[in-house]
C-alpha cells in the first residue's frame, strides 16, 4: 500500500492530464477496497491467533502453578502426594530402596523478620534451585510448607544414607548472597526408609515428619524414623492442648527466690522460677514440664506469660507494701532474638505502670553466642531503659571469656556446679575466684548460684563475690510467702 501511494503521486505530476490516468484513478478505488477488506481479514486472523496463543500459555501456566509451588518452581504438596506413589510402585518394580527426606530450615522467621520477606523468599527459591541440581539426582523435590522440603532419592545402604544427609546439609549451610547480604543457615533433616518404614506414600511422609519434629525438639541436626516415635508424637498432641489450657487458666505459677547482697546483708532482689500447679498431678517442678514444652516450642508462649506475671507482681507489691522490688527472668534463646521482644516489655511497663528497673532479664550464653552482634544491639536497648541484663549458668558455655568483654552486661551467674564443691575443690575455688576477678576487671557484678552451707557463703564473700542465692538463703517461695520480706526495711 505504502509503494502503491508513492507511484500514485508521482503518476498524478507527471500524468495528471492525460485520460487513461483518470480511469487508473477510478479502478484504484476498488483496489484500495480490495486490499483493504484483505487487510482486515488478515488482521483478525493474526489476533484469533495471538489470543489463542494467550489462552493457551495461561491454561499451561495455571496447570504448572496447580502442580509446582509459585515462589520456588518445585512440586507443590499435592503434587508430591500424586507423583510419590508413582515413584514407590516404579522402585517396588525394581526391587529398589527409597529415603526421604524432610527439611525443615532453622530460624527461617529470624531471617524473614531480620533481612525482610524479598529476602527470605529469594533464600527458598536458591534452596529449592540449590536442591533440583543435587549431584543425587532426586527423585522428588517439594516445598510442603513455607519452609519444609521434601528431597526423595535412591538409597540403598546406610553409607548412601550417610553420605545424602552429610550433602543436603551442605547444600543448606553454604552461604547465600542476596541483595549483597550474607546470610547463613542451618536445617533440621527428619527422614525414613521404603520400603523398612513403610509402603505408603502418606504414611512414609507422616514418619519423616515425626523424626523432624523430634530433631528441631532436641536440637539434633539429623533423626532417623525409628519405631514408636508415634505414640510419642500422641502424647506430645495431648500435652500440648494441657499446657495451652494452663496458660488460659494461669496453672503456671511463679515462686520467687532471694537474691542475697553480700556487701551489706540485704535482699537485693528476686528471681522468678516457674511452676505448674497441675489440677490433677499437684504442684509440678520445670524438670517435669520444660522438656515437653522445648519439644512442642512453646517456650516463647512460656516466657511471655512468665514476664507479665512477673509485671503483675511487681506493680501489686508496690500498691501493696509501697515497695519496688527487682525480679530476675530466664528469657529463652527464641524470645530474646525475638524483633518484638523490646516493644513487648515497653507495653508491659506501661500496662502495669512499672519502673524499668523492676526487671532483669537473664539470658544464658547459648543465646548470644550464635548471634552476637543482634544480641548486643538488644542488651543495649534494654539497658537503654533502664532493665539489666545478665549472663546465666556462667562458666557452662565453650567460649566465654571470648566473647564476655564484648558484652555490655551488668551482671555474671556463676553457675552451680562451681560453687559446689568450691569449699573442699581448690581447683574450683581457683576458678571461681578467676571468675569473680575477671568480672571485676571487667566492671561487672557477680552472683554466685546453689549457695548451701555457711562455709560456701564465708569463701564467695572473702573472694569478693557481690551476691549470692541458693538453699542457703531461701529455697524457692511463693508469692504469698514473700511478704515477710517486705515489712522489714531489708529490700533495697
Amino acid at each position: 500500500m505504502g509503494l502503491k501511494y508513492i507511484l500514485f503521486s508521482f503518476l498524478s505530476i507527471v500524468m495528471i492530464n492525460e485520460n487513461w490516468f483518470r480511469q487508473l484513478t477510478e479502478i484504484l478505488i476498488y483496489v484500495d477496497m480490495g486490499a483493504y477488506t484483505l487487510l482486515t481479514f488478515t488482521m483478525l486472523i493474526w489476533m484469533h491467533g495471538a489470543e489463542r496463543n494467550i489462552a493457551t500459555l495461561a491454561v499451561n501456566k495455571a496447570q504448572y502453578l496447580g502442580k509446582h509451588d509459585s515462589l520456588t518452581g518445585a512440586l507443590n504438596r499435592q503434587q508430591v502426594m500424586e507423583k510419590l506413589p508413582l515413584i514407590i510402585n516404579d522402585v517396588e518394580r525394581k526391587q529398589q530402596n527409597l529415603a526421604i527426606f524432610l527439611l525443615d530450615i532453622k530460624r527461617f522467621k529470624f531471617v524473614n523478620d531480620t533481612y525482610g520477606l524479598k529476602v527470605g523468599d529469594a533464600i527458598l527459591g536458591e534452596i529449592a534451585s540449590r536442591l533440583d541440581t543435587s549431584l543425587f539426582l532426586p527423585k522428588v523435590i517439594g516445598r510442603l510448607s513455607g519452609d519444609s522440603f521434601v528431597f526423595v532419592i535412591d538409597a540403598s545402604d546406610e553409607k548412601q544414607q550417610n553420605a545424602a544427609i552429610e550433602h543436603l546439609h551442605g547444600l543448606i549451610n553454604r552461604p547465600y548472597l542476596i541483595k549483597q547480604q550474607k546470610v547463613l543457615l542451618q536445617c533440621s533433616i527428619g527422614f525414613c526408609l521404603y520400603p523398612q518404614d513403610g509402603r505408603l506414600a502418606e504414611d512414609l511422609l507422616q514418619k519423616a515428619n515425626l523424626a523432624l519434629a523430634q530433631a528441631e525438639s532436641q536440637n539434633i541436626a539429623t533423626v532417623k524414623y525409628k519405631t514408636g516415635m508415634q505414640s510419642h508424637g500422641r502424647r506430645l498432641l495431648a500435652m500440648e492442648k494441657e499446657i495451652r489450657k494452663g496458660f488460659e487458666k494461669n496453672e503456671f505459677v511463679l515462686y520467687f527466690q532471694p537474691q542475697l547482697n553480700l556487701l551489706n546483708n540485704r535482699i537485693e532482689g528476686f528471681e522468678a522460677l516457674v511452676r505448674w500447679q497441675h489440677p490433677e498431678r499437684g504442684l509440678l517442678q520445670p524438670g517435669s514440664f520444660l522438656p515437653d514444652i522445648e519439644s512442642l516450642n512453646l517456650f516463647s508462649e512460656l516466657d511471655s506469660y512468665v514476664l507479665e506475671k512477673a509485671c503483675q507482681g511487681v506493680s501489686r507489691w508496690h500498691k501493696e507494701y509501697h515497695r519496688r522490688v527487682t525480679v530476675a527472668i530466664n528469657i529463652t534463646a527464641v524470645e530474646f532474638q525475638d524483633p518484638q521482644l523490646i516493644e513487648n516489655i515497653q507495653a508491659l511497663l506501661f500496662k502495669y505502670q512499672i519502673p524499668p528497673q523492676s526487671l532483669e532479664l537473664e539470658i544464658t550464653e547459648n543465646v548470644v553466642i550464635t548471634e552476637l552482634a543482634i544480641a548486643m544491639d538488644t542488651i543495649v536497648t534494654l539497658q537503654n531503659m533502664g532493665i539489666k541484663v545478665s549472663i546465666d549458668d556462667f562458666g557452662t558455655g565453650y567460649s566465654s571469656l571470648a566473647y564476655l568483654r564484648k558484652l555490655p552486661i551488668d551482671k555474671i551467674k556463676i553457675d552451680r556446679s562451681f560453687i559446689e564443691e568450691v569449699a573442699s575443690n581448690d581447683s574450683d575455688l581457683t576458678i571461681v575466684k578467676s571468675m569473680v576477678e575477671l568480672s571485676h576487671g571487667l566492671g561487672k557484678r557477680v552472683l554466685a548460684e546453689g549457695v548451701e552451707t555457711e562455709e560456701q557463703l564465708r569463701l564467695l564473700r572473702n573472694i569478693g563475690c557481690d551476691a549470692v542465692q541458693g538453699y542457703y538463703i531461701s529455697r524457692p517461695i511463693p508469692e504469698e510467702e514473700l511478704k515477710k520480706y517486705f515489712p522489714a526495711s531489708n529490700i533495697s
